[in-house]
């Protein structure tokens, strides 16, 4: 029954392969992005004029893409989610969809495959005039990396699930590894050669896993599973006889697909064979350490030891260890170079092709006396290895604990995650100036005031922050006692929340101290309405983040008051003020039984959740149900609550927008989206960085001329974009829920596809803002360094 299930659900999973994967286009095969197309005009070696000439033709790329997505791509995951509706392999029910339906849907997926390659074929043949002879060369290799590119997903990740020794991806290894110009003739030859090979393979995978899709509907047809409910299954294939019946139809169809992952694995080892025997040492240990890591452990535990002695080298450089362990490092290289190949070739003779009995232990593997043998050997290197990097490691850490014991400090790696987790938290961020000048606005404090104002706060801010570092010092503390996700969450709520509570007392004491020098009641009516706002503000925060559903919906986790008390709004009338503060008095009032409802919905639900994800409970299978019934209720109930504190957020942000004159409520719906939707606004405080300092360079009137259009125009797309990205959080149910609904899906994968769009014109407008520069001058702007450093 598993293997029946397992082969149906997995041609619903490949539709939504994508964003599972965490890929930038929710599909499974990636389209090229600017990167890619950067890459390539590295890789061809082109001229200014012919980058410019290939980011045009890209643009022609873009635009077939854009059909190609919206004929097939949509029709394929269109009814690829009208059968995991249908199907719903969650909460113990399948219903299995016609053979008609399955093999249409298979079949389109790879129709839809072959139009990436139709326009990848366009794109390389339009390109291709603009090439000298030596680049024709290169282009016929980069053509073959794209249609490896193309199998990624799909085709290579399920070979190398099956045979590890076929996850390497050699093309993309060695776009890590520095070659010299005069061995990149040799290593471009074996890599067309590789590339022939592995796709051949590949395709033969393709292939075997149709005809094995084809041999399982036919047993579905056979035992009569079509509408069958599911108990009634589990009845049937419960019997030894089809338990049986299943091993057998097991192993009859994956020898085809184990002989295709094996002959892909061979390919690789005969690849990397062939290219540690061309390149030089240095360049052979680059490859080595990133080949080895995908698919053979035990080498790559060896190669562990070794990066371990080196680091110890430089530990102990001038010291009398120093030739200990280069000694060491010497034996190692020499021992392991006696197993690495006979190694890989016995490991992947046992993964030729295995039976049922095989994967599941009752049958011993073929081969495996030879391969037992050589691990022997390896995990002799790895010990004597070991045993060094133990004793000399030891001394080294008694000494760092030493220095740090009395120094009062911590291990830096703790210290770093601890503060990511805890600076990472909204709900312990201290008010900023920058609101306090603001705050000071709304009251109308004098210069005199505002000084004594501005020595208050940095006394709140430095007793925060002293909150804030005692509060990371602990967490890095209690690091090591936690055991699992599940702890580590916990201890950082819980830290978090008594943080929470003493920065609270300090947001108290700023006001109240405040308070002190208000003279006149008005203000001090203004200040009393700030300081409620703060305080719902940083309680609203901690519970948002406190539940797990509701960390990802940021519209209702915000308190309109602090945002709106937080803004610029020098030159808004006096009169318009006293309004917008009597909306937010009423806001407050009405937010309250609201924040209230919140919380008692959300803790119903986790109590309910402690009983049903506890381990212990013997519960029967029914009451199970029942609770997840009612668990599920619950959370819908939360999710709306949620929902209606975003729509009175949104209420009244149009209410106080539509009372301020034109030229301010720009402000206030700015700061209010950037906050109720930050994914549609990521990564563009980046990218003006980058134009801001290309303004400041001596530029040329063409080149400010074509700096200024390229600015505009990206301005104006991501404007769109982002306005996009807005409408469709506003309309459509974007958080993940489980199980997921239609609704949900569409509303995730159209999210992914506008991601995508945002972050390729973020990186196309890098590149041609690049082109228009000259070399000396793209030197002197450091984020363009920045760029090329974190694409590395």
């Amino acid at each position: 029954m598993r293997l029946l299930t397992a082969s149906i659900t997995f041609l619903i999973g490949i539709c939504l392969a994508a964003p599972a994967q965490g890929q930038d286009y929710p599909f499974f095969v990636q389209p090229m992005t600017v990167r890619d197309v950067r890459n390539l005009a590295d890789e061809l070696e082109l001229s200014r004029e012919q980058s410019v000439a290939l980011l045009g033709q890209y643009e022609a790329y873009n635009i077939a893409f854009e059909e190609l997505q919206e004929r097939d791509v949509k029709d394929f995951l269109d009814r690829g989610m009208d059968m995991a509706m249908q199907m719903r392999p969650w909460g113990g029910e399948l219903s299995i969809p016609s053979r008609e339906e399955i093999s249409d849907l298979v079949g389109d997926g790879l129709r839809t495959l072959r139009g990436f390659g139709r326009i990848d074929r366009d794109f390389f043949d339009a390109i291709a005039p603009l090439l000298g002879d030596s680049q024709l060369a290169r282009l016929e290799l980069e053509r073959d990396r794209r249609a490896l590119s193309r199998m990624d997903m799909l085709h290579r990740n399920m070979v190398g699930e099956i045979n590890n020794g076929a996850q390497g991806d050699l093309f993309g290894i060695l776009r890590r590894v520095t070659i010299q110009p005069d061995l990149q003739l040799l290593v471009d030859e074996e890599l067309a050669r590789h590339a022939r090979n592995i796709l051949a393979a590949l395709r033969q995978f393709e292939k075997s896993l149709l005809e094995a899709i084809e041999k399982v509907l036919d047993e579905i047809d056979r035992l009569g599973l079509r509408g069958m409910e599911m108990m009634e299954m589990m009845q049937i294939f419960a019997e030894e006889e089809r338990i049986n019946e299943l091993k057998a139809l097991f192993n009859d169809l994956s020898r085809p697909l184990q002989e295709a992952s094996s002959s892909a694995a061979s390919e690789n080892l005969r690849a990397y064979r062939s290219l540690i025997g061309i390149l030089p040492d240095d360049a052979v240990l680059d490859l080595r350490n990133r080949y080895i890591k995908g698919g053979f452990r035990e080498l790559n535990r060896v190669l562990d030891r070794r990066r371990k002695l080196v680091r110890l080298l430089e530990m102990y450089e001038g010291s009398s260890e120093e030739i200990e362990i280069q000694d060491a490092i010497d034996a190692l290289d020499a021992a392991y170079g006696t197993v690495e190949i006979p190694y890989m070739k016995a490991k992947n003779a046992t993964r030729v092709y295995r039976t049922f009995g095989q994967l599941e232990g009752d049958e011993p593997l073929e081969s495996l006396d030879q391969l037992t043998a050589i691990e022997d050997r390896t995990m002799a290197i790895h010990d004597r290895s070991n045993a060094l990097v133990e004793r000399l490691g030891d001394s080294l850490k008694e000494s760092t604990e030493e220095k740090s014991a009395s120094g009062g400090g911590k291990s830096d790696g703790a210290t770093a995650k601890a503060s990511k987790a805890i600076k990472g938290s909204n709900a312990l961020e201290p008010i900023s100036a920058e609101s306090v000048q603001h705050y000071a606005q709304w009251i109308g404090l004098d210069e005199q005031v505002m000084a004594t104002l501005e020595l208050l706060h940095q006394d709140y801010e430095d007793r925060v922050s002293q909150i804030v570092e005692g509060t990371v010092d602990r967490m890095a503390d209690q690091m090591s006692e936690t055991e699992g996700w599940r702890e580590y969450t916990a201890l950082r709520r819980r830290l978090t929340r008594e943080s929470v509570a003493e920065i609270a007392q300090q947001d108290a004491r700023f006001f109240d101290d405040l308070a002190l020098v208000m003279t006149d009641d008005k203000a001090a009516q203004t200040v009393a309405s700030i300081r409620q706002a703060a305080v719902r503000s940083r309680n609203l925060s901690q519970f948002m983040q406190d539940d797990w559903q509701l960390e990802g919906r940021s519209e209702g986790g915000i308190e309109v008051g602090t945002l709106v008390y937080g803004i610029e709004i020098e030159g808004v009338p006096q009169e318009v003020r006293e309004s917008m503060e009597e909306m937010l008095r009423g806001y407050g009032a009405t937010m309250e039984p609201m924040l209230e409802e919140l919380v008692e919905r959300s803790k119903s639900v986790r109590e309910l959740e402690s009983r049903l994800w506890n381990d212990e409970a013997d519960y029967s299978r029914e009451v199970r149900m029942a609770m997840r019934r009612t668990w599920q209720e619950r959370r819908e109930k939360v999710g709306e609550a949620a929902g209606e504190l975003a729509a009175h957020n949104r209420d009244t942000v149009d209410a106080l927008t539509s009372a301020m004159p034109d030229e301010f409520k720009w402000r206030l719906r700015d700061a209010y989206e950037r906050r109720a939707y930050p994914a549609a606004f990521e990564g563009e405080e980046a990218l003006e960085d980058l134009i801001g300092q290309i303004r400041e360079l001596e530029l040329t009137p063409e080149q400010r001329t074509g700096v200024e259009s390229s600015i505009d125009a990206f301005r104006m797309s991501r404007r769109d974009l982002t306005r996009d990205m807005i409408e469709l959080s506003r309309s459509g149910d974007t958080e993940t829920s489980f199980p997921p609904t239609r609704e949900s899906m569409e509303s995730g994968i159209a999210q992914a596809q506008l991601e995508y769009k945002q972050s390729q014109l973020a990186e196309r407008t890098k590149v041609q803002l690049e082109l228009l520069l000259e070399p000396a001058q793209v030197a002197s702007v450091p984020a363009f360094a920045q760029v090329r450093k974190s694409e590395k």
